[in-house]
């Protein structure tokens, strides 16, 4: 017995009862429709490609519009600024004085003389402000040495569900039983939120112990890790890095590793690296003998520093000390000038010393008790009373006072010094203080030049911010005006002009005085001025205008004179299915050329452009007298010629007429045309005619195909043909489908017609 399937759909049933090939049949009776569907889409793509082409010649005249004839564009060459390019030059002994440019209106003008130029105020500390020096954490020179806990300040990183937080032990602590250590930890996870909640991380991580160890644990479908963590925070929990095991991370206080003993005397032989003025040496430490007492014992080890230091850098180079002002015994780093005699003891306040790293026992907690990259230079990311501690005076409420020419600041001690500075700086009191690391100093300068800048910063409330920064044995030196001597009859009457700057707009001319110029009234010693036409910039201007109108020339013919090749069109779907990429890429370069072949509004533009140079501009005699010409040729197709020699001679012995040959505007007079006018104008009746995208009248070539991108886009004629193409494909593609539909369900009927006849025939055999 013969069953029925399903094919395309459920109601499209294949001739499996009358073995008939149902879809070729469908395909065949609906040829005539699918042909004509077909037809439609090559017809738009043939119309799409003819948009583009249309586009690629508006889109260059577009460009060549915004780039030669608006007046937001640097290259205008409607204006005759563009053409006024003028190379001026000081002549004189004292020349080298100034700079200049722009073009002089006087033939006359000298300067007789430069009495002074401007200055602004300004004072360089009178100090050295970071002290010089590098100074270490204490160090304990007992013979017991100095007990380190090693969870002091100290960091444990746990993930949870993902996310790393760190949990930080208090700078101070000391405890070591693990009941303690486990009810900090606990105490520590109820500070920090988890990530994107108000739940604390307490409340999802527990921690039990007893005498002998600790649990941290989570619950079913949670993750808990161990991360990492500072120093030596994981030994002295007995914690190694990774995931929980069944949800619980198991610890416990480690007593040969929760505290460490530091001896100064471990230090032998111990390397710490320093940077020099650039130079990065190793400085090794060498043995010394513990003393009778810690004196002794303090003393033997700053020679076997400096012992280092020497061989490191050389003799009286950095010296090694102690901070005499501290209780506590703190080493101390500073560059020294070399002398002969008594040990160095003048500080070199140019040179730069940098504590980089070195061994990791003196570092941290350990015997130096301290870290790298110290400097002898101010690190302006730290506070104001970290940097200078002590030597600040106290201000009310902490806060230090500064009154800034006039204006007064308040700063927190706990304010960086960097921000104290661009505070000042971004403000609009007029000063700029720069910290100058070479000399360990700080520059105050006014930020404009003159006789009225000035720069006062004093310390008021009682404090003494200003004074640390800048000490008190320091001299402002006052701004000053720029003078100078004029003269047009050559010296004979003269004239003074002072400015705050030394910059002097005179005559068409822009001066400036260079910082160190000076010179007094006295024959043979004026400056005077000598003028001409910049040559190359107006000519490059007009070349560079000439070659994208060529270009915009060989575009135009190329689209106008390109024949179609009748034996290329656009492929289908089905025939693309049967093609290599390079091969259907390059079918449709044939078939997507010659779609302008003889077009003629390309025609009446490849006319209008030749046009614009072939006729003289009234009252300026031939255009090839400037060297322009149109070429003759047929293989020029009407391109711009430029004779190099002759439009130079032109822009050079009649600048005025070059200028009125490109920007001579059109003739009010009745019965003018574009042709009346200068170059540039009659190019942009011709861009305005063609591509025009605001005024009242829009371009031919922006009706014909529109502005890609733009609201021209949907408003041009090939647009509005490519929608009634699509409105004659839906309709033809709803049409084959009804007919579709139609001729399936007939032929259904007819399986079915012949399944019913197949089964009665069976049923009749069968009783025979």
């Amino acid at each position: 017995m013969y069953g029925v399937g399903t094919a395309r759909s459920q109601a499209r049933m294949v001739g499996l009862a009358s073995g008939l090939d149902t879809e070729a049949l469908v395909k065949g009776m609906t040829t005539s429709i699918s042909n004509r569907i077909t037809q439609q889409n090559q017809l738009k793509q043939t119309v799409q490609w003819k948009m583009d082409a249309y586009r690629s010649v508006s889109s260059m005249m577009i460009d060549f519009s915004n780039k030669f004839l608006t007046y937001a564009s640097k290259s205008n060459m409607l204006t005759s600024s563009f053409y006024n390019s003028t190379t001026t030059t000081a002549l004189g002994i004292n020349a080298g004085m100034i700079s200049v440019s722009g073009k002089p209106t006087s033939s006359s003008l000298s300067i007789v003389g430069i009495n002074s130029t401007a200055s602004a105020a300004a004072f360089t500390s009178g100090k050295s402000v970071s002290g010089s020096k590098i100074t270490t954490g204490a160090i304990d020179f007992s013979s017991a040495g100095r007990t380190v806990h090693n969870l002091a300040g100290q960091t444990l990183n746990l993930k949870y569900n993902g996310t790393v937080y760190n949990i930080k032990f208090e700078d101070t602590y000391s405890e070591t039983d693990n009941n303690d250590v486990a009810a900090e930890i606990e105490r520590l996870l109820g500070t920090i939120n988890i990530a994107g909640s108000e739940e604390k991380l307490s409340d999802k991580i527990s921690v039990s112990a007893d005498g002998a160890g600790f649990i941290l644990s989570v619950g079913d479908n949670e993750e808990l890790a161990v991360a990492g963590g500072s120093g030596k925070v994981l030994a002295a929990l007995g914690l190694n890095t990774g995931p929980a095991v069944g949800g619980e991370i198991t610890g416990g206080v480690d007593p040969a590793h929760i505290v460490t003993i530091v001896k100064a005397s471990e230090a032998a032989n111990k390397v710490l690296t320093f940077n020099y003025n650039g130079i990065v040496r190793d400085v090794v430490i060498g043995s010394f003998a513990e003393g009778i007492n810690e004196a002794a014992t303090k003393a033997n080890f700053l020679a076997a520093v400096q012992e280092g230091l020497d061989k490191a850098f050389g003799a009286n180079r950095v010296r090694a000390g102690y901070d005499e002002s501290a209780s506590e015994s703190k080493l101390t780093f500073e560059t020294v000038k070399a002398q002969s005699g008594s040990p160095p003891v003048i500080t070199d306040e140019t040179s730069t010393l940098t504590l980089v790293g070195g061994s990791s026992e003196l570092f941290g907690s350990g015997i130096l008790n301290t870290v790298s990259g110290l400097s002898n230079r101010l690190d302006m990311s730290k506070s104001i009373q970290t940097i200078f501690g002590s030597a600040l005076l106290p201000s009310g409420g902490g806060d230090y006072k500064l009154n800034v020419n006039g204006r007064e600041f308040t700063f927190a001690s706990t304010r960086s010094l960097a921000s104290v500075i661009n505070e000042i700086n971004n403000s609009d009191v007029g000063v700029k203080i720069e910290y100058l690391s070479t000399t360990d100093r700080f520059s105050v300068t006014a930020t404009e030049t003159g006789a009225h800048g000035r720069v006062d910063i004093q310390d008021v409330g009682g404090g003494n911010l200003a004074e640390t920064l800048f000490g008190t044995g320091y001299s402002v030196r006052a701004g000053k005006d720029a003078e100078i001597e004029i003269s047009y009859d050559g010296g004979v009457t003269t004239s003074t002009l002072t400015r705050s700057t030394n910059y002097f707009a005179i005559d068409g001319l822009e001066i400036t005085l260079k910082q160190d110029a000076g010179f007094v009234q006295a024959p043979g010693n004026a400056i005077t001025f000598s003028s001409s036409a910049n040559t190359d910039a107006i000519y490059n201007g007009i070349m560079d205008m000439i070659n994208m109108y060529n270009s915009l020339i060989d575009l135009v013919n190329k689209e106008l004179t390109t024949r179609p090749d009748r034996n290329y069109y656009p492929l289908t779907a089905e025939m693309k299915a049967e093609m290599k990429d390079k091969e259907i890429e390059l079918w449709e370069e044939k078939a997507n050329s010659g779609l302008l072949f003889g077009d003629p509004t390309l025609r009446s533009i490849a006319s209008d452009l030749r046009f614009n140079f072939s006729f003289e501009v009234p009252g300026l005699g031939r255009m090839s007298d400037f060297g322009i010409s149109t070429g003759s040729s047929y293989w020029d197709n009407g391109k711009i010629n430029i004779d190099e020699e002759k439009l130079r001679r032109a822009i050079e012995e009649r600048p005025d007429d070059v200028v009125s040959l490109f920007t001579m505007p059109k003739s009010t007079e009745p019965g003018a045309t574009s042709m009346d006018a200068g170059i540039m104008y009659r190019v942009k009746d011709v861009m305005d005619k063609y591509s025009a995208t605001t005024g009242a009248v829009r371009g031919t070539l922006v009706n014909i195909a529109g502005v890609q991108g733009t609201y021209y886009e949907k408003e041009s004629r090939l647009f509005r043909q490519l929608e009634e193409i699509d409105k004659r494909l839906e309709s033809l593609m709803t049409k084959r489908k009804s007919e579709e539909d139609r001729y399936y369900r007939q032929f259904t009927s007819l399986e079915k017609y012949i399944s019913q006849l197949s089964s009665q025939s069976s049923w009749l055999f069968s009783q025979s």
